[in-house]
């Protein structure tokens, strides 16, 4: 099950209806493809039969998320503890550095741009922290970083 705003989930449902757009202009591609004759050394065609495959894919992906996701009502969150949807502020002591983040669903993860899983390990291990908790982080490489958090706070709009 996963937790998603209602930004969230309207953004998957934008990302399907843009996919969908994408198999219908692919499957003209397909057609044009198919008009030139001998498939068996047509590039156009075979570029076009992978990009049908990778479209269905992200399809059937995005398809199960917003089958598998419940909204959460953003304004009804608290910030007394870290939560899924709520963006925390934390001090990693190991790099001495202040960073904020954004605890998400698993689907909407991409660490690039500070948006962290509800289940990967530091999403794990904020879940339902207050702000001046201080947590152990082991890293890949088997060091221990002490992250505390700071500040807990929705969505500034």
């Amino acid at each position: 099950m996963f937790r998603l705003t209602q930004k969230e989930y309207d953004a998957l449902l934008a990302e399907l209806k843009d996919l969908k757009q994408r198999r219908i202009e692919n499957i003209e591609a397909i057609k044009v493809a198919k008009s030139h004759g001998d498939l068996s050394e047509n590039s156009e065609y075979d570029a076009a039969k992978d990009e049908e495959g990778k479209i269905e894919s992200a399809i059937a992906v995005i398809e199960a998320q917003i089958k598998d996701s419940v909204i959460i009502d953003e304004s009804a969150l608290s910030t007394s503890t870290v939560q899924t949807g709520l963006f925390i502020k934390i001090f990693d002591k190991g790099m001495n550095t202040e960073d904020t983040i954004q605890i998400v669903a698993a689907p909407l993860a991409d660490a690039f741009s500070g948006k962290f899983s509800d289940i990967s390990p530091l999403g794990q291990c904020l879940l339902g922290k207050k702000v001046g908790d201080v947590v152990s982080l082991k890293t890949p490489d088997g060091t221990v970083n002490e992250i505390t958090v700071l500040e807990i706070f929705k969505a500034k709009n």
